[in-house]
């Protein structure tokens, strides 16, 4: 998340959703856990329900596969 992120709702969600890995004067780095992911299944959260919060508020309009991977759930 960027330095300039005025968007507090993503802030929120990345405290719950992920693990801070990194902060620097450019910004702060998230790394999405299962265990984080599994948390927010619990909450009511869907799979696709976190792609799309998060994949509408990256600056390039889609999710990095890791991320992706992170929260699709094997069948």
């Amino acid at each position: 998340i960027s330095a300039e992120c005025a968007d507090t709702e993503l802030r929120r969600f990345m405290r719950r959703a992920a693990d801070l890995i990194g902060a620097s004067q450019t910004g702060l780095r998230y790394r999405i856990t299962p265990n984080r992911v599994h948390a927010m299944f619990e909450e009511g959260w869907t799979g696709p329900d976190l792609k799309s919060f998060l994949a509408d508020r990256n600056r390039d309009g889609a999710l990095p596969s890791e991320a992706a991977g992170a929260i699709d759930v094997p069948a």
